[in-house]
């Protein structure tokens, strides 16, 4: 009798019955002051078909001009997250829609039964003080949109000049 191998793996977690849903999508739907560096990141309910991870299954564009974003799909079998990677940084004050579309399948080949939609805005951008035109804050520790961070820290502001300390109340400050 001639040896025969076979090779196989065992699925676990995915049902043959049902093809892969969102379970989690950051940022989350209509969130706000979301930063342009943000990456957007979805966790399906289970692990995708690596022949389904394709950019083409994703629409991702501007809300107010449906300009498309150039982006980098990644697959992370571990925790099962797509992340899209944007090439160049997000427009601040802009909203945009994220579509997944029903070529995604699970490694049954069952597919998204529905396209995902959601969306949301970015900070806005920051305005530039000008020297010259009153008091404006250069820096703060920690730095801004520092995550991360011990509750108990204290917080430091640097002014662009000399300030009047009877200024310096609780109700001119808010946290």
């Amino acid at each position: 009798m001639v040896p025969y191998h076979l090779q196989f793996a065992c699925i676990t977690g995915v049902s043959d019955a049902t093809g892969p849903w969102v379970k989690q999508v950051l940022p989350g739907e209509n969130y706000t002051n979301v930063a342009t560096n943000f990456i957007p990141a979805i966790t399906w309910s289970q692990p995708l078909d690596p022949a389904t991870l394709s950019a083409t299954n994703v629409t991702f564009v501007r809300a107010d001009t449906g300009a498309a974003v150039n982006f980098a799909l990644n697959f992370d079998y571990n925790t099962n997250q797509m992340t899209l990677a944007p090439t160049v940084p997000l427009l601040a004050d802009t909203s945009y829609t994220i579509t997944l579309g029903t070529a995604f399948a699970n490694l049954m080949g069952k597919p998204l039964l529905n396209a995902f939609s959601w969306s949301f805005h970015t900070r806005p951008q920051r305005q530039i003080p000008v020297a010259g035109q009153g008091p404006y804050i250069q820096t703060t520790t920690p730095a801004d949109f520092s995550t991360g961070l011990d509750p108990a820290s204290a917080l430091t502001l640097t002014f662009s000049e000399a300030m009047d300390a009877s200024t310096m109340t609780a109700a001119n400050f808010q946290l």
